[in-house]
């Protein structure tokens, strides 16, 4: 609920947590351990919420979280790209990199190509949107899918029912799927 006054609003809350949960998970699985989070350069919850889940999984999981693999970008390919040869350089690079959106990703196979490194064979990269960049992209992009529809079909609801009944609902949660494409492979240690 969103507290505006007097005024509690009803709300949604997206399941970004259990998506970033999702997308390491899937990464753990294929063997990455050194996993770097290109973050939004955004002071929004969501963010926030995609960071803190990325810092659990890894301690759960028990690997590092490496201050040099966490990053941040406005949302620009220039930038993306910038900050993802920053750690793509690094002495120890990352395996595999999660980005808050699909137009970070973006930047960062613009990156991977400047420097001569394949996806998913040397850089595994997921991302959160499944936008159509997720499939202009070669290979096409494993991301956190965000449901435009059912955000808009619950938002309805929601207001439907404030209408019809007067009374402010309980808060929504819609879930994120992790889209599992090309763009992630298991570790190698070429």
């Amino acid at each position: 609920m969103v507290n505006v006054g007097s005024n509690i609003l009803p709300s949604l809350q997206l399941g970004v947590t259990a998506g970033m949960h999702a997308a390491v998970h899937h990464l753990l699985c294929l063997g990455h351990t050194k996993i770097a989070h290109l973050a939004a350069a955004v002071d929004a919850e969501t963010f926030h919420l995609r960071h803190q889940a990325y810092l659990d999984a890894l301690y759960h999981a028990g690997c590092p979280a490496i201050s040099a693999y966490q990053i941040r970008a406005p949302f620009t390919i220039p930038e993306a790209y910038r900050v993802a040869r920053y750690v793509l350089v690094y002495s120890d690079p990352p395996s595999a990199i999660i980005c808050d959106s699909d137009m970070l990703a973006a930047g960062v196979y613009k990156a991977a190509k400047a420097l001569h490194r394949a996806i998913p064979q040397d850089l595994s990269v997921a991302s959160f949107d499944d936008s159509v960049i997720a499939r202009i992209l070669d290979p096409e992009l494993t991301t956190v899918a965000i449901p435009a529809h059912a955000i808009g079909e619950q938002a309805f609801l929601l207001l439907l029912e404030v209408l019809e009944e007067g009374r402010i609902p309980a808060q929504r949660s819609v879930p994120l799927k992790l889209v599992i494409r090309e763009s992630t492979a298991a570790f190698s240690s070429r």
